[in-house]
């Protein structure tokens, strides 16, 4: 819940310029290795293009923010 501002005003700033051609966008977060520690943050991004296939893309980190910004 807290990094949700953070992810809605990122997004936004870099998709504006494509929103008449964007459905629908999603971001997940998990924790891969749970308390083993590591880069173990996983954010999947998904984005619904109208006529168009999904773009999915993944990356991990050590926490939420790297991860979302990497």
């Amino acid at each position: 819940e807290q990094v949700r501002p953070f992810v809605r005003a990122k997004l936004g700033a870099k998709l504006a310029t494509f929103a008449e051609h964007i459905e629908r966008v999603a971001v997940t977060f998990r924790d891969l290795n749970g308390p083993r520690g590591g880069e173990d943050i996983e954010c999947r991004l998904r984005v619904v293009l109208v006529g168009r296939p999904e773009v999915v893309v993944r990356e991990s980190s050590t926490n939420v923010q790297r991860a979302f910004e990497s």
